[in-house]
Formats: C-alpha cells, sequence, structure tokens
C-alpha cells in the first residue's frame, strides 16, 4: 500500500506560495526527518549566472577563445543571482570554486570563469540572516583551476569562515542523521559538503 504524506502546510496566495521561508512550512512529519533524507530543491552551478568571457576563460576550458562568446551562452546554467535562486526555493547549492589564470581572485566557473566566490558567500549569508526557519546545502566541488595546493583551498576556508563567523552556523558532520527541526532549534543554518567525494 502506497502512503501519501503531505510535507507542506497547504497556504493559498492569489500570487503563489512565498517559497523564500517553504521550510517554515514543512509538515512536523517533514521536519522530524535527518536533513539527509529530505529532498530538496537545487540549483546546479549556481553561480553560472554571471559567467563572463570578458572575465576569462578558465586555462582547461576544451573550446578555442575564438568561440568563447557561444561557449559562453552554453557555460551559463541561470539568468537569477544566487539571492534571487534562495528566495525561489533553493536550498541546495551546487558551487564550483577555481582561482583565476592570473592567481588573482577566486571565482566561480562552468569553463568560463564567473562571479567572485565572496559575493556568492555574501548572497547566502544575506539570505540566510533574513530567514531564520531556512537552513542550505552547500556543495563545494569540482575544484580546478589554481586549486590543487593546501593554500588555494585555505583562501577558500577563510572567505567561507569570513561570511560564517559564527561556527554555530554549521551542521556537523556528527548532526547529518539528526531531525532538521533540531538542526534548526540548535542555530545550524549551513551544511557545508566539501570535495568530490562529499
Amino acid at each position: 500500500m502506497a502512503m501519501n504524506y503531505t510535507l507542506l502546510a497547504t497556504e493559498s496566495s492569489s500570487s503563489g506560495p512565498d517559497l523564500s521561508t517553504w521550510m517554515s512550512r514543512l509538515s512536523p512529519l517533514a521536519k522530524s526527518l535527518p536533513l539527509s533524507r529530505l529532498t530538496l530543491p537545487g540549483s546546479h552551478n549556481c553561480g553560472s549566472y554571471s559567467v563572463s568571457t570578458s572575465i576569462g576563460i578558465g586555462p582547461f576550458s576544451p573550446v578555442p577563445r575564438v568561440l568563447g562568446p557561444f561557449f559562453e551562452r552554453w557555460s551559463r546554467c541561470h539568468s537569477a543571482d544566487v539571492s534571487r535562486q534562495l528566495e525561489a526555493g533553493a536550498r541546495y547549492l551546487d558551487l564550483r570554486a577555481c582561482i583565476t589564470h592570473d592567481g588573482d581572485e577566486l571565482r566561480t566557473e562552468h569553463a568560463v570563469y564567473g562571479e567572485l566566490i565572496s559575493f556568492i558567500l555574501l548572497q547566502l549569508s544575506t539570505f540566510l540572516a533574513s530567514h531564520p526557519t531556512e537552513l542550505v546545502v552547500l556543495y563545494l566541488h569540482k575544484f580546478r583551476c589554481g586549486m590543487s595546493t593546501p593554500s588555494s583551498h585555505g583562501r577558500l576556508v577563510s572567505l567561507l569562515s569570513s561570511a560564517f563567523p559564527d561556527p554555530g552556523a554549521f551542521v556537523g558532520d556528527e548532526e547529518l542523521a539528526d531531525p532538521l527541526e533540531d538542526l534548526l532549534g540548535r542555530g545550524r543554518r549551513l551544511a557545508v559538503l566539501y570535495g568530490d567525494e562529499g
């Protein structure tokens, strides 16, 4: 026998539901589940909204530079920035970080360089500060260009720590099996999965 659970409380509005706070409307059953058992709406390569050949093409890109403008359109997965993706309900962010070939900046990439990682983390921290009922999973992975040394990863971790100075905001590895309501009750706001193994 199939069971059908209502995970969201129903709310009607002429303009549609407010997806920026959908976790606040989860049913008691859904809130009792561990984070690992919830299916979260997500964003593939969340920073690719900003890719631009004017910023640069990664040295690992398989496309000749002359075709860059055509490749740029293929590399862009979103038209909305991270703030708008979160407002639209995304709670899982796939973020790929690289250091530009001049070694100067930490940026997102999708073969073409995009937004500064610091700005994406600022959008995320601003959203979470104004939406206390929400928790986001941030998956930092597919480290390519310039991300092969401990110091490059140190730069990324430093940016993350600057954006989220309260260590209590992070979901610890030992808490991943805890119910969502317990995590939120403890003030956990961000689960970071780091590296290609997650």
